[in-house]
């Protein structure tokens, strides 16, 4: 067994430093996508887009990749 804890921090990054996961099954119509682009524009983020370090200072999103695209469209840069 693993005793190891992992630690979770919650900061913002540049978006230089984010891959979209390339795995990701699912998909949004542009309906949905402009649906979401509204409410990150209105509200911000309401969940956090969750990534993982994959080395040289990037980070593999795991959770949150269409809020991502959603986002840099939008042209936020944090």
């Amino acid at each position: 067994m693993n005793s190891r804890k992992s630690e979770i921090k919650m900061r913002l990054l540049p978006v230089e430093k984010l891959c979209l996961l390339n795995r990701n099954p699912q998909y949004l119509t542009p309906k949905q996508m402009n649906g979401l682009k509204e409410s990150i524009r209105k509200n911000g983020f309401l969940s956090p887009i969750l990534v993982r370090p994959i080395g040289a200072g990037q980070y593999e999103i795991i959770s949150g990749n269409h809020r991502f695209l959603a986002a840099q469209n939008l042209g936020v840069s944090k």
